[in-house]
């Protein structure tokens, strides 16, 4: 009971801050795949996520709003986290403060907290991270015969990949850890052998259940194999060191990540300073105690891989750090906890915790831009350098899900205000010029998910002349062409990127709008980013 009420607390405690539309394209394409689940198509995008887009299938009956369903999916993992975390803390700490410490870290994280109010598959990879690590905890430190986490591990470890296929290069060398601890500490080995085959065995099923239907739907479990492998090759082309991507590459993905990582950590670094000059003065390191090397030895291979494929192949966004968030925030706990140890006074102790919290909370809730400095230009550019939000492509916030609502919710009403019959609305990929956070025209899957009944075109910045086009829900296609022949019927075109005005006939624009409006009844043939517009009389 406990636990039901808790679970809801932190339900509706997240509910108010939801994104009321889709916040990215990953999460349009996701929105796409409640109605013709298409991988081929990005939709959503490979590896296709099969049981994720399933578990929000139904959430959208429910719903009728496949933003809320994605959301509501979201929440239930990060609200199953805190529980995993919860029981994970008590085993790794056996201190019941610096277990309610790591919680509250865990809640009020700003990062977590963004990520749990927008349309994002990254709690998932919360969730089974720590389910997984506290399986392999148990197996380690348990000296029974552990058969039914071994089991229940190689299960919930095949399906978790149906969720998000990367798990299975995160975590398989945690569950080849957890074998080793069991094979230790089980003295009959011919029992480790028929526990590993049905592990093998039950690792399977749970791998079958999704990858069986996802095949089907791809075409084939060949055609399956060369979507991922086309899309892991897209992706990580210019960031993977074994790809085309130089050392030059490496180290600003490398810097990426770690102020990725201070974004999570935020003004705990002042925790984790007093941490670590206390462990260096103590310098108190036991090697020789087992159960040290094994705890050494979980947290070494629960981070390793994430660390590996992070800052040598691709990192794309902060979500990405909730595969190792776990660690993070049990290490922010023990930092924390450091610090309270000097305060003598109790009373200044939940101050000092108050304060943390609170501050949490203000950086969610406000932003970073609070705490930005106004008047003293040399700290504003320190400050700049440290809280760069170029790392995602748009800031961590509520004021971010606030602003894309706002974007979003302008740009439909705009076009609303023009029949579709007789408007066209562009969109655009790759300008140069356009800050992450002020973009609007690379919005081509959002207005093509909220506006079917236009026709919706993606120009593309640069030498090859092709755009994208479709409507009503239709499969884009992809055209190689720089000239964009509209019917006579067409009377206005919408372009959502609001920074390039003078590249538009000016003669022609509606005053006082943004977007902004090109009305086509009366201008000639015309060019804007070398493609052709042909008007049909």
């Amino acid at each position: 009971m406990i636990y039901f009420l808790s679970g809801l607390i932190l339900l509706f405690s997240r509910l108010p801050f939801a994104a009321k539309y889709l916040f990215n394209w990953d999460s349009v394409q996701f929105a796409f795949a409640l109605d013709v689940f298409n991988i081929s198509f990005h939709q959503p995008h490979p590896p296709g996520y099969f049981l994720y887009v399933c578990v929000a299938s139904v959430l959208n009956i429910v719903t009728g709003n496949a933003n809320l369903a994605y959301i509501l999916e979201g929440i239930i993992f990060f609200v199953l986290a805190i529980f995993v975390f919860f029981n994970l803390s008590k085993l790794v700490f056996n201190n019941i403060q610096k277990v309610y410490l790591a919680v509250l870290i865990f809640i009020f994280n700003p990062v977590v907290w963004f990520y749990s109010s927008i349309a994002a598959v990254y709690m998932v990879d919360l969730f089974f991270s720590l389910f997984f690590v506290l399986l392999a905890w148990k197996i380690a430190f348990k000296n029974q015969k552990n058969i039914r986490q071994v089991l229940i591990f190689s299960f919930v470890f095949g399906l978790s990949i149906g969720f998000r296929q990367t798990l299975l290069l995160f975590f398989g060398p945690l569950w080849v850890l957890s074998m080793i601890f069991f094979y230790y500490n089980t003295t009959d080995k011919k029992i480790f052998s028929k526990v590993l085959i049905k592990a093998i065995m039950v690792f399977l099923l749970g791998l079958l259940i999704w990858l069986i239907p996802t095949s089907y739907l791809s075409g084939g479990f060949f055609n399956y194999l060369a979507l991922i492998k086309e899309q892991f090759g897209t992706a990580g082309k210019a960031t993977s060191l074994f790809q085309q991507a130089g050392w030059h590459e490496i180290f600003a993905q490398v810097k990426k990540f770690l102020k990725s990582i201070f974004l999570m950590v935020n003004f705990s670094i002042l925790f984790l300073i007093v941490w670590f000059i206390n462990v260096f003065k103590s310098r108190h390191f036991n090697f020789k105690n087992t159960n040290l090397i094994k705890k050494v030895l979980i947290f070494v291979v629960w981070l390793v891989p994430s660390y590996f494929v992070y800052c040598l192949v691709h990192f794309a966004q902060v979500g990405y750090l909730f595969t190792i968030a776990g660690a993070i925030f049990l290490l922010l706990a023990t930092a924390l906890y450091t610090f309270l140890t000097i305060l003598k006074s109790n009373l200044l102790k939940m101050l000092a915790v108050f304060i943390f919290i609170l501050l949490q909370c203000i950086i969610f809730v406000y932003g970073w831009e609070v705490f930005r400095p106004k008047n003293f230009i040399a700290i504003q550019k320190i400050y700049d350098k440290i809280i760069d939000y170029r790392i995602s492509p748009h800031q961590l916030d509520f004021p971010a899900i606030k602003h894309n609502d706002q974007k979003i919710e302008t740009i439909i009403n705009t076009v609303n205000s023009f029949k579709p019959e007789s408007t066209v609305v562009i969109t655009e990929f790759g300008s140069p010029y356009v800050n992450p956070y002020e973009n609007w025209s690379e919005n081509f899957r959002t207005v093509s998910y909220y506006l079917p009944e236009y026709e919706v075109y993606e120009l593309f910045w640069g030498n090859e002349k092709k755009y994208f086009k479709t409507q009503n829900y239709s499969l884009p296609q992809l055209i190689h062409s720089n000239k964009i022949i509209l019917s006579s019927e067409k009377k206005y075109i919408v372009f959502l990127n609001t920074t390039e005005k003078t590249l538009l006939p000016n003669d022609n624009l509606l005053e006082n709008t943004k977007p902004y409006i090109v009305n086509i009844e009366t201008t000639e043939d015309f060019k804007y980013l070398g493609y052709k517009f042909i008007y049909k009389k």
